[in-house]
């Protein structure tokens, strides 16, 4: 893989996260969200421990849950279908894998488009490289954003229930066009 398309896999798969979590924010504004099941409501730990586990679980999961869904079960359902049922389907598994943190619409809605966007990314650069650090970086956001907990993500929705969905447009908006620069003739292997 070029250097270049590695470059534009970051651009195009960074400003899909934060239009995401744009989309998170607003979801959080209309629908209430059940807490994570994983984490108890009164969690309290050193700012250390905490750090370590949002450091290890934003390591860990990306390497793992990518290698699992992108690498190898994308990999083995392209085998069998085109490339949009392929991405369609590891991105509902990678959702419903995410079911431990709660049975909720809006959060797997969520997961399912993450899922899209790093499958594309995947199924287009054939190695799944470019998608681990934007995982990474993605996991990092929410965890740190979970640590400190959505009640800020919901004040500032208050103070500007606009600026979450501008952001939801504008960065959708950039992502497309640095995924259609990225897409700029056939994948790799194709």
């Amino acid at each position: 893989m070029s250097g270049k398309a590695f470059l534009w896999s970051l651009v195009a798969g960074g400003l899909a996260i934060v239009a995401l979590a744009g989309l998170w924010i607003v979801l959080f504004q209309l629908v209430k969200l059940p807490p994570n099941v994983l984490l108890p409501a009164n969690f309290i730990s050193t700012p250390w421990m905490v750090g370590a586990i949002v450091l290890g679980a934003s390591l860990v999961a990306p390497i793992t849950e990518e290698s699992a869904v992108r690498g190898y079960l994308q990999v083995v359902l392209e085998r069998e279908f085109r490339p949009v049922t392929a991405v369609t389907l590891s991105s509902t598994v990678f959702a419903l894998a995410q079911l431990s943190q709660g049975l909720s619409w809006p959060k797997l809605l969520i997961y399912f488009l993450v899922g899209l966007r790093f499958g594309a990314m995947a199924w287009h650069n054939n190695p799944i490289l470019p998608v681990i650090p934007v995982r990474i970086a993605g996991d990092l956001c929410f965890s740190l954003g979970m640590a400190k907990g959505c009640r800020a993500q919901a004040g500032l929705a208050q103070r500007g229930r606009w600026l979450p969905v501008v952001q939801v447009i504008a960065c959708t908006a950039l992502s497309l066009l640095a995924f259609r620069r990225l897409y700029r003739g056939p994948a790799p292997g194709q």
